[in-house]
């Protein structure tokens, strides 16, 4: 299914790529560890992976129960929370690679294309994201997620780097809301596939993506 406004956005280049949206499984788990810090108890959820051409979560988590496995780790989800009466803080980031890293911005404004054509290669791209929300009495408040509603987020992963320059590596772009709370949730991620190519406008027509999986909201 594709979302168009009234405002049509010019084509430029659009190329098949792999997109998903909020239909994917990322349920992240439930289990933790308590970790001590400043006399404060902290809880620690286990680390995932995420593999954005695949839309799947890494090994061991992403293989649990004989499911299919992400390959390639684009980011890395830390999570933590702490408990105090009826209050849980949460708070975690995005980690990314050596040479990876991404960069936030506002949407367009166009309900039709909201993100980018391509990936600014210039920009600084951070190696963490972070996020934090509080639950009082079982009400989410003072929410900093991964992304707002009207941000996105463009991404540099799988970079090999020589003498400190990245030599080679894969764009890509998520569209908000994004957070890490129960689920790794997200309105709509975009990879593209070809090494060093900057191109995010998104062929709807193309996705690589499998069928049942797939999304198509937006280029």
């Amino acid at each position: 299914v594709l979302y168009r406004s009234a405002s049509f956005y010019p084509k430029h280049n659009p190329r098949p790529m792999y997109a998903y949206g909020d239909r994917l499984d990322t349920k992240l788990p439930e289990t933790y560890e308590t970790i001590a810090s400043n006399d404060v108890s902290v809880l620690h959820f286990p680390a995932v992976e995420f593999d954005m051409k695949k839309g799947l979560f890494l090994p061991p988590y992403g293989g649990r129960g004989g499911r299919e496995p992400g390959e390639v780790a684009d980011f890395r989800v830390e999570r933590f929370c702490i408990v105090t009466n009826n209050v849980r803080d949460y708070f975690g980031w995005m980690e990314f690679a050596p040479g990876c890293g991404a960069y936030k911005c506002s949407q367009t404004g166009d309900a039709s294309f909201p993100t980018t054509y391509v990936a600014n290669t210039n920009a600084v791209f951070l190696p963490k994201i972070t996020y934090e929300y509080q639950v009082v009495d079982n009400k989410l408040t003072n929410e900093d997620l991964l992304l707002g509603e009207h941000e996105y987020m463009v991404l540099r992963t799988r970079s090999s780097v020589c003498d400190g320059v990245v030599t080679n590596c894969h764009y890509s772009k998520i569209s908000g809301r994004m957070w890490a709370g129960a689920n790794l949730h997200f309105e709509q991620s975009v990879f593209n596939p070809t090494p060093n190519d900057p191109n995010l406008e998104f062929d709807t027509s193309q996705n690589l993506a499998d069928e049942g999986r797939r999304e198509n909201r937006w280029p």
